[in-house]
């Protein structure tokens, strides 16, 4: 992955960071890509369930305990 590959707000108003993963004073994607870049490689379905979907995302890439 590389910054690239994310749409932010400054790049693309059709795919805002609906997650909430970035936030919104962050200037670059970098910290996200570190945290991704540690998951294993998995396929995900998301559905329509934004929320649902927001608490999945949180718990996979918050740092463990």
């Amino acid at each position: 992955m590389a910054p690239g590959d994310f749409f932010t707000a400054g790049t693309e108003d059709r795919y805002p960071d609906v997650f909430g993963l970035l936030p919104a004073d962050l200037p670059d994607t970098e910290p996200l890509l570190e945290l991704l870049g540690k998951l294993p490689r998995h396929l995900l379905d998301l559905g329509h369930d934004v929320e649902a979907n927001t608490r999945l995302l949180r718990e996979i890439t918050e740092p463990a305990s």
